[in-house]
C-alpha cells in the first residue's frame, strides 16, 4: 500500500484544531495534522494485528525552504532545507516494531533511491540490475555475533560516506533558467550551476559560505565526479509520452512537480551555463510567480493583475508571467487585454499548450475567428482528447465556412460525449447547410431529446424536413419551436 499525504504543502492551511494551535506557524500545523493521520493509520494496523509483521517506510519527497537561501517553498534549489528529508523504516518482526521501542538512529548518508531495493530485498524479491539504489538492510538489521559471522561472506556495512546525487530541472522546464545538479560526498556539498558552489557541511551546515573559489581543486574534482555519475546513469532511450491534462499540468508545474511542457534537459550536456540564467539570480521572480499562481487558484484575479504587471515591467522576458496575466484577463472576460499578453506568452514559450488554448479563446471572443483556428488546431494536435478545445475548434470552422473540418471536429467531440447538446445541434445544422438534410435529422433529433426545452433543434429540423419535402413533419417542428419560444418569453 502506498499512502501519499499531501497536506504539508503550501498554501499552508491546516484543519482545526491545528489551525488555531499553530496559528503562528501554519506549516508546522500541517505537519502535526499529517502526523496525527499517520498515527491513526498505524494504530489501526495494530488493532487489525498487521503492525508487527508489516514493513513500513515513511519518508518525504522534499522539504520547504521557508525563506532560506531566498526560496519560499521548494523546487528551485538543492540545499539541505529541501533535500535532507526524514526516512523511517520499520522491518517485519524487528525489535523496533514494539510500541515501547525508540528504535535506532543511523547517521549514514542514504537516499530515497535506496528505498525500493530495501523493500524488495526485505520482501524476498530480487532487485533488478537497473536499480541504482542500494538495499539498507545490512545497516538496519542487528549484526551477528563474531562467532556466528566467522567464515561467512557477510555483506559489508553500507558506507557512511556514500555520495548522494540530487537534481532539479524545475527552473529550466518552467522558466527557461538553468537546471541545478548537486553531489554530497564526504563533508562537501557541491552544486553545479552557472556559478558553481561548494560548502563544507561539517563546518557550515546551513550552506552560507561558498568555498568554490577558495577550494578550486576540490570543486573541480567534485564537478568531475558529478559529470561521471550523470554519464554513467544516463540513458539514450526516449521517455514515454504522458497524456496529462494541460490545466492539471500547469498547476503541477506551478507547485514544482512537473514541466509545463517539454524543455527537459539532456543528460551529459556540457555546461549549465548554456541552459539559461542561474536560479540564484532569479529566485525572487520565481517566488513572486508562485504567489500569483496561488492568487489565481483562489480566483483572486484582480489582485494578481497588478503584481504580474509589475513583474513583467522588471522581467519582460518571463513567459510564465505573460501566461498567468493572460489567464487572469480571460477569467475576467477582458479579452481585448488578454490577446496581446497571450500572444507574447506563446511567442516566448511556444511549447506551452495552455496559453495557446487561452489565446484561441481570446481571439474567438474578439471575433478574430481566422486567427483562433491555428491556435486551437495546435492544441488538439498536442492533446487529442481535450474536449473543450475540439468544441471551440468546431465552432471556429463553422464560422469560417470550413464545413468538412467542422463535421470532423463535431464527430470527435461526440466520441467523447455522445449526448453533447451543442455539438449535436451544430453537426445537424452543418450537415443541413452542406446539403445533407437526411444525415442531419438524427443529430438534430438527439439535440432535441437532450435539451427538450430548446426551440433551436426544432427550427433546424423544420428546415431539414422542408429540404426533404416532408411538409407535415416540417409544420410539426415549426409548431414545437414556436411553442417553446413562447414559453421562454413567458
Amino acid at each position: 500500500m502506498w499512502l501519499h499525504l499531501y497536506d504539508a504543502h503550501d498554501p499552508y492551511d491546516p484543519p482545526e484544531p491545528y489551525k488555531s494551535k499553530y496559528a503562528a506557524a501554519p506549516y508546522d500545523g500541517e505537519i502535526a495534522y499529517v502526523d496525527s493521520a499517520v498515527g491513526k493509520f498505524l494504530s489501526d494496523l495494530r488493532t487489525r494485528g498487521l503492525y508487527d509483521g508489516a514493513l513500513i517506510a515513511v519518508m518525504a519527497d522534499h522539504g520547504e525552504a521557508l525563506g532560506d537561501h531566498g526560496e519560499d517553498t521548494h523546487g528551485f534549489f538543492l540545499y539541505d532545507e529541501t533535500i535532507h528529508v526524514p526516512l523511517v523504516i520499520k522491518l517485519p518482526g524487528a525489535p523496533s516494531a514494539q510500541t515501547d521501542s525508540v528504535g535506532k538512529k543511523i547517521e549514514n548518508r542514504v537516499g530515497l533511491v535506496d528505498v525500493l531495493p530495501t523493500i524488495l530485498r526485505a520482501a524476498g524479491i530480487a532487485v533488478p540490475q537497473e536499480v541504482q539504489g542500494e538495499s539498507l538492510l545490512d545497516i538496519l538489521l542487528p549484526k551477528p555475533a563474531p562467532a556466528e559471522s566467522a567464515g561467512t561472506n557477510a555483506a559489508p556495512d553500507a558506507s557512511s560516506d556514500r555520495p548522494a546525487y540530487a537534481e532539479t530541472d524545475y527552473p529550466q522546464n518552467t522558466y527557461g533558467w538553468s537546471p541545478l545538479r548537486a553531489l554530497r560526498t564526504g563533508k562537501y556539498l557541491y552544486i553545479k550551476a552557472p556559478r558553481q558552489e561548494l560548502y563544507d557541511q561539517t563546518a557550515d551546515p546551513k550552506a552560507v559560505h561558498d568555498l568554490s573559489a577558495a577550494s578550486a581543486a576540490v570543486t573541480s574534482a567534485l564537478a568531475g565526479q558529478l559529470d561521471a555519475f550523470r554519464q554513467k546513469t544516463s540513458s539514450s532511450r526516449e521517455a514515454p509520452k504522458s497524456a496529462v491534462d494541460p490545466e492539471a499540468q500547469a498547476k503541477l508545474s506551478a507547485l514544482g512537480y512537473v514541466a509545463t511542457d517539454s524543455i527537459a534537459s539532456k543528460a551529459g550536456q556540457s555546461s549549465a551555463k548554456e541552459q539559461g540564467a542561474d536560479p540564484k539570480d532569479k529566485i525572487q521572480i520565481g517566488n513572486l510567480i508562485h504567489r500569483t499562481y496561488l492568487l489565481i487558484e483562489d480566483q483572486r484575479y484582480q489582485e494578481a493583475v497588478p503584481v504580474l504587471r509589475q513583474l513583467i515591467a522588471k522581467e519582460p522576458d518571463t513567459p510564465l508571467a505573460y501566461a498567468q496575466l493572460g489567464q487572469c484577463f480571460v477569467s475576467l472576460k477582458d479579452y481585448p487585454q488578454a490577446v496581446p499578453v497571450l500572444r507574447k506568452a506563446v511567442e516566448l514559450r511556444p511549447d506551452m499548450t495552455l496559453p495557446h488554448f487561452q489565446f484561441g479563446v481570446a481571439l474567438l471572443e474578439t471575433k478574430d475567428i481566422a486567427g483562433a483556428v491555428p491556435e486551437l488546431e495546435m492544441v488538439v494536435a498536442r492533446v487529442p482528447r481535450w474536449e473543450e478545445a475540439h468544441l471551440l475548434l468546431q465552432m471556429a470552422y463553422a464560422q469560417t465556412d470550413r464545413m468538412p473540418e467542422a463535421i470532423k471536429e463535431c464527430e470527435k467531440v461526440l466520441e467523447f460525449d455522445p449526448d453533447h447538446y451543442g455539438t449535436n445541434l451544430l453537426l445537424g445544422r452543418v450537415l443541413e447547410l452542406a446539403g445533407k438534410p437526411a444525415a442531419a435529422l438524427p443529430r438534430l433529433k438527439k439535440a432535441a431529446a437532450v435539451n427538450p426545452k430548446a426551440p433551436e433543434p426544432h427550427m433546424f429540423l423544420a428546415e431539414a424536413y422542408v429540404h426533404l419535402g416532408r411538409k407535415t413533419d416540417a409544420a410539426r417542428e415549426r409548431a414545437a419551436a414556436k411553442r417553446l419560444r413562447a414559453r421562454d418569453e413567458e
